[in-house]
């Protein structure tokens, strides 16, 4: 069941949030730090879809925020979406903040976007552009990611990362793989929850991302969008789609039609008409849910629900990273620099006294072969005791192999 008590379920966001920030400073050097368990078990929403099939839109219409669409700099890196709930209902939401957070060659980048009254797109855009100077090189900018903060009291409480939208392969081109191995490792995090945005009026059964998504299906809310589009093709064909895409998920967290766009003006309640208008209304609401608020509370149902069963073993892994850093240091503190000057001189002593060792063996081995081979060629009678000075000589000076002076 989901928290019951918002003051528990606010704490256990604010913890992720806290353990996220730091994590992040990492950047690229999470993974060699050993903390990469504790990241991947943060609990968020992953949104996962195709180019153009409506990712942007719907989140601009959960959180009232409008998201760039230019592919060529979202395909390059993550955007993190944290909405939260506060304030009375008569407030106005708050102006979002937008920060470029990781790190670069060991430097902790974390810069606000927030001036001069530039719109959030604006803000937004100026932030991918700040990380594609910083790493014009690379197809998809892992040691960084964009910041979007929000709060309002209607927002619902939940985290979401917003990822590339996966593209078809291209010839010569390895951007559509790259996409697809970032979406599958955050989709595979067990922290995450999966958003997939599905546009209704395309093939599921062979789109892309059908092969991330399907095995997490039952942690997946789809969302259906373009549902305008679809309609267009007529009652019949707008059934059968429906009809398919309901089979394929079948399985799933929950199931939303939205629309990929809805006019300047546009009420909920005109929407919701809309949609149970014709076919539509042959589908159980309770099996396929309508509109932006429906598709909020779905999102932070399932949010509290998946906070609650994964903030243990996010703070389980914490604890265990810190124990383990507390043991390195707990074997350096109580110890003078004196005592560690002598272990590393012993240690050092230790190495030289083994490479003699192991000389002096290989020597004894070279000695005892060449004095064999030269027996065998002529029964030298040289003396022992000298080989070992000049052995070298023996080798040029023992034509008769009867003297090694």
């Amino acid at each position: 069941m989901p928290f019951h008590d918002s003051a528990a379920f606010n704490a256990a966001l604010e913890l992720s949030d806290t353990i996220r920030s730091t994590l992040t400073n990492f950047g690229a050097n999470l993974r060699q730090s050993g903390l990469a368990k504790v990241f991947e078990d943060i609990p968020q929403f992953v949104v996962v879809g195709a180019q153009s099939s409506g990712k942007s839109s719907t989140l601009s219409r959960v959180s009232g925020i409008e998201f760039p669409t230019d592919s060529g700099r979202c395909t390059r890196i993550a955007t993190l979406l944290k909405l939260r709930r506060a304030g009375d209902d008569d407030d106005d939401d708050a102006p979002p903040r937008v920060r470029l957070r990781g790190k670069k060659s060991g430097e902790t980048i974390d810069e606000e976007f927030n001036t001069d009254g530039a719109s959030v797109t604006d803000l937004i855009h100026r932030a991918q552009n700040r990380a594609l100077e910083l790493f014009p090189d690379e197809n998809f900018v892992e040691s960084l990611e964009i910041e979007v903060a929000k709060t309002g009291p209607k927002l619902p409480n939940v985290t979401l990362v917003d990822l590339p939208g996966l593209i078809a392969p291209r010839p010569n081109d390895p951007t559509p793989e790259t996409v697809e191995r970032i979406v599958k490792r955050y989709a595979n995090m067990p922290g995450s929850l999966i958003l997939n945005v599905v546009p209704a009026e395309q093939d599921y059964d062979t789109g892309l991302g059908k092969g991330i998504v399907d095995p997490l299906r039952t942690k997946t809310i789809f969302v259906i969008t373009k549902f305008d589009l679809l309609h267009t093709q007529g009652p019949k064909n707008t059934q059968q789609r429906m009809s398919q895409i309901m089979r394929e998920t079948d399985g799933a967290a929950a199931r939303v039609v939205a629309l990929g766009c809805v006019g300047e003006g546009t009420t909920e309640a005109a929407e919701l008409a809309k949609f149970d208008d014709g076919v539509l209304g042959d589908f159980d609401p309770q099996d396929l849910l309508r509109g932006k608020d429906m598709l909020a509370a779905a999102i932070e149902d399932c949010m509290s629900e998946h906070l609650r069963r994964q903030m243990p073993k996010l703070e389980a892994a914490v604890e265990h990273e810190i124990e383990k850093r507390e043991r390195r240091v707990a074997q350096i503190e109580p110890r003078e620099p004196v005592e560690l000057m002598a272990e590393a001189a012993h240690q050092i002593r230790t190495s030289l006294n083994a490479r003699s060792k192991l000389r002096q063996d290989l020597f004894r081995d070279l000695r005892d072969n060449m004095m064999d081979t030269l027996k065998k060629a002529g029964g030298v009678r040289s003396c022992r005791a000298c080989v070992r000075a000049c052995v070298c000589r023996c080798v040029t000076l023992a034509a008769d192999y009867n003297t090694c002076t």
